[in-house]
């Protein structure tokens, strides 16, 4: 949330100064109530004080879209790698927050886990694969800088 509120404070130097600012401290943070991945978030910040080399802000964030239970928090039932994996990231997130568009990359359709997903490539020793999927209301992503898009699809088909 610090984070969120770091971005939020950065505008509003922007609007003010004309130049990004950065906060020194904090004074007073309230957490009431738990955040999940998954929940969307809206932050909001206005000025309450301007001195002569510093601003005073109050921030307030309010979750517009809480995650479902079954999908995110403590009771989630995602895929996971095998504990012995080592070279690959796996992340995801609900597909109803996966709205951006694609970049432009070099995608080519795969077929992962039974369903249609995008891969891509590296096209040099180094470069990052990517193999892409929605299953279960989520979007994932399988990253790795070595092997091929074949040994990708491997693993996720291997995923429980």
């Amino acid at each position: 949330m610090c984070s969120l509120f770091g971005d939020v404070a950065t505008e509003l130097a922007i609007i003010c100064d004309g130049d990004e600012g950065l906060l020194v401290s904090y004074e007073n943070v309230e957490l009431l109530a738990p955040l999940y991945a998954g929940d969307y978030i809206e932050a909001y910040g206005r000025i309450t004080k301007i001195g002569h080399t510093s601003r005073r802000m109050e921030f307030e964030a309010r979750k517009v879209i809480a995650a479902r239970p079954d999908q995110c928090g403590p009771l989630a039932q995602h895929l996971c790698l095998p504990s012995n994996t080592t070279g690959v990231m796996l992340s995801w997130i609900p597909d109803r927050l996966a709205n951006e568009a694609l970049p432009p990359l070099p995608f080519v359709p795969v077929r992962v886990r039974s369903v249609s997903g995008l891969a891509v490539e590296g096209s040099r020793q180094g470069d990052y694969r990517m193999v892409s999927w929605s299953e279960l209301g989520n979007v994932y992503w399988l990253v790795s800088d070595h092997g091929d898009i074949t040994d990708l699809v491997r693993l996720a088909d291997s995923l429980r």
